[in-house]
């Protein structure tokens, strides 16, 4: 017995043009760019950490001083919870971490453990402390 099973195949839908794609196509140069970065972009999983609530300055406006946040903070983690939140972190999926707490230059025990987990990531810092150029951040 033979059957013949037909598959039909509907059309994509077209996609309206967005005001992105106008301006792409009139800036070829920097259409080039935009697609490296979308290349790499759906990689890229930020989250962000406040690992100390030590700082060596007191910066009116400051973010972490300013509100509650540093007086819920409890800065008295060790390093082994420090490794296996970072470990959890890296295993969910997180590429790029962001650092911040009051000034994390002042714990770079903490940057060190971190970067073993992430060859990248970014430090929010006052700019006053000099970091171990072995961390890649």
């Amino acid at each position: 017995m033979n059957v013949r099973v037909e598959e039909r195949v509907e059309p994509a839908p077209v996609r309206r043009k967005t005001r992105l794609d106008r301006y792409l196509e009139e800036n070829t140069e920097l259409a080039d760019t935009y697609l490296k970065i979308r290349k790499h972009a759906p990689k890229i999983v930020i989250s962000g950490y406040d690992i100390t609530k030590r700082c060596n300055l007191r910066c009116e406006g400051c973010f972490f001083f300013e509100g509650d946040l540093s007086a819920n903070y409890a800065d008295n983690h060790t390093m082994e919870e420090y490794e296996e939140f970072f470990g959890k972190e890296s295993a969910r999926g997180v590429t790029y971490p962001h650092f911040a707490g009051a000034e994390p230059a002042l714990v770079q025990d903490r940057l060190r453990l971190a970067n073993k987990f992430w060859p990248n990531g970014l430090i929010y810092t006052n700019g006053t402390v000099k970091i171990d150029p072995d961390i890649t951040f």
